[in-house]
């Protein structure tokens, strides 16, 4: 390979003591369950995680998922919409409460306040088209009282045009780093009108890589790199053949 150029236990009984004891205190406090629902997800371009045909648009894909956080994180799978700029996702979340959502779903991802806690991969698959990786590219939404939500990008894109590849070499990976994260844990606070992910410094400096499922080489087009936001110093990217 060569390279050019992220207790307590408790018995029953005090278990259904305290519980009688909460309800007592907090009249409103009842045990409730999740039931099925849907939102509706549209965006601003350069949001989701396919470059439609124009190679500028942006539409979402047959397999995305979001997260809607309730107090934990909820899956919510794609049932209508691929292929298109707005899309409707279904699952399972409390009722009536304020819903925030990220894309892609992460069953990893946690909620404390107003701040999501997250992780962007340091090793990102290409698709079939070219395109950004699957599930990859993070956005986040408040959503409405009717369930409608409007994601914003959190992150940032890297584009790299690969050219002359009918020459014989087998690009099989594309590579950045930088001085800084481009990848790995982040944070976004939600409370305000805008969003971005901010890097956790986890003593680390993570890079990204940009490859095929089972080696395949890049052919000839635009490849997107996703990203955490900033001001990068000593950036570099390379080809693997």
């Amino acid at each position: 390979m060569k390279k050019n150029i992220f207790s307590m236990i408790c018995g029953a009984a005090a278990v259904l003591a305290a519980v009688s004891c909460s309800d007592k205190e907090n009249p409103g406090n009842t045990l409730r369950e999740r039931i099925p629902m849907d939102f509706t997800a549209g965006t601003p371009a350069l949001t989701r995680t396919a470059i439609a045909d124009d190679g500028k648009s942006v539409v979402w894909s047959e397999n995305d998922a979001i997260g809607i956080f309730d107090g934990q994180t909820n899956r919510f799978d794609i049932i209508e919409g691929a292929g298109s700029s707005a899309a409707t996702f279904s699952g399972s979340a409390l009722p009536d409460v304020q819903y925030y959502a990220l894309y892609p779903y992460d069953g990893n991802a946690s909620m404390t306040g107003n701040t999501i806690s997250a992780t962007l991969p340091s090793v990102q698959y290409s698709t079939a088209d070219g395109t950004f990786d699957t599930m990859l590219n993070p956005a986040v939404a408040v959503a409405d009282k009717d369930h409608n939500l409007e994601f914003k990008n959190i992150a940032g894109l890297i584009k790299v045009t690969v050219r002359n590849m009918e020459s014989g070499l087998k690009l099989t990976g594309i590579e950045a780093f930088a001085d800084q994260n481009l990848t790995g844990a982040y944070t976004v606070n939600v409370s305000g009108d805008t969003y971005s992910a901010e890097a956790v410094d986890d003593g680390r400096i993570a890079g990204v890589r940009l490859t095929f499922p089972e080696d395949k080489a890049f052919s000839d087009g635009a490849y997107y790199l996703a990203v955490l936001p900033g001001t990068y110093t000593g950036m570099k990217i390379t080809a693997t053949f």
